[in-house]
């Protein structure tokens, strides 16, 4: 099997996401499927792994192993949460986990115009979106490395904005800002400030896919 890109982003405004409350104490939910039951109700069944002491009726657990236990629930399709936003674009969710009452969550995709096409409909349904880390994976799911991104072609401003994100904790795990504090330094407004960022990493994308 050929490598990967294992993409990690973070979504500040997780609206929908029935997967979040498990996962605000550090847990992680993993291996999240997704399917169409066979009456074509309009529901799906979602199956997910995870650390996490669970108690909510909805999930009924499948079966355990190791640390972890599989749960199953069913939920009206189409809600808008961030897991689904990403699973119609044909790329399984691998992992998810909260920080500070937003969420991160990584795929992996064939190459970086995968990873454009998900991250402009993330951009499309959130308000909040960011890149926080791309590795090239072996065929068995192993980190061989970050990419390496090159950043002659930004613009100043796109760079003072990155510069300025990056020392403010902005891409930290925890974020110790959001993209208001970010663009109350910078003194633009918060639309502008993500604006800046999505053309940034667009062009930093974009040298991925050419190199």
């Amino acid at each position: 099997m050929a490598s990967r890109i294992r993409v990690e982003v973070y979504v500040g405004s997780p609206e929908h996401c029935q997967l979040a409350p498990l996962t605000t104490d550090g847990a992680r939910v993993t291996d999240v499927a997704r399917s169409a039951p066979a009456d074509r109700s309009g529901r799906v069944i979602e199956e997910f792994a995870t650390d996490a002491e669970v108690t909510a009726r909805e999930f009924e657990e499948a079966f355990s192993y190791d640390s972890r236990t599989v749960y199953q629930y069913a939920r009206e399709a189409r809600q808008g949460c961030v897991c689904e936003v990403v699973e119609e674009t044909g790329h399984p969710v691998w992992d998810v986990h909260a920080v500070d009452g937003a969420l991160v969550l990584s795929f992996y995709a064939s190459d970086v115009d995968e990873v454009r096409d998900v991250v402009s409909e993330l951009d499309r349904a959130f308000d909040d979106v960011a890149i926080r880390r791309l590795t090239r994976s072996g065929p068995d799911r192993s980190d061989d490395g970050p990419l390496v991104l090159d950043g002659s072609g930004l613009t100043a401003r796109q760079r003072q904005v990155l510069h300025t994100a990056h020392e403010m904790g902005y891409f930290a795990h925890p974020r110790s800002a959001n993209a208001a504090q970010v663009a109350a330094e910078l003194e633009i407004s918060s639309a502008t400030f993500r604006e800046h960022l999505a053309t940034a990493q667009a062009k930093l994308l974009d040298h991925v896919l050419e190199a």
